[in-house]
């Protein structure tokens, strides 16, 4: 069963991502998104998971680096979090941070935009 890494509540107040870690030290990462109407009905959206490499999830879950410093040493980069973010290291920018934000909003206004689909039956 997979658990939060350590800095999850961190990321996902910062960034609407979480981190997840197995205890074969894999983890993973994820973006989530929430919209709400006036009314107050509202609904999530989460993007893809991509598999954070062993020895960066070692740097992150066994030694407290939080994973923006961690993905920047890793890709011998600087602000990458703030760019295509860990994303697009890791897929040699296919999917950006960016790009995973946008799968995560959309989705979450599915209910919204395709509502006849989501009523309550």
């Amino acid at each position: 069963m997979p658990r939060r890494c350590p800095t999850w509540r961190r990321n996902a107040t910062k960034l609407g991502a979480t981190l997840w870690a197995s205890k074969a030290a894999s983890m993973s990462s994820e973006n989530w998104a929430y919209v709400a109407d006036a009314s107050g009905r509202g609904a999530y959206g989460q993007s893809g998971s991509i598999l954070i490499p062993a020895p960066l999830a070692a740097e992150v879950l066994d030694r407290g680096v939080e994973l923006a410093a961690a993905i920047d040493a890793y890709a011998g980069g600087h602000g990458i979090r703030d760019a295509q973010g860990a994303w697009g290291v890791l897929t040699r920018n296919l999917i950006t941070r960016q790009d995973a934000f946008r799968i995560a909003v959309i989705n979450a206004f599915a209910p919204f935009f395709n509502a006849s689909l989501y009523r309550d039956a």
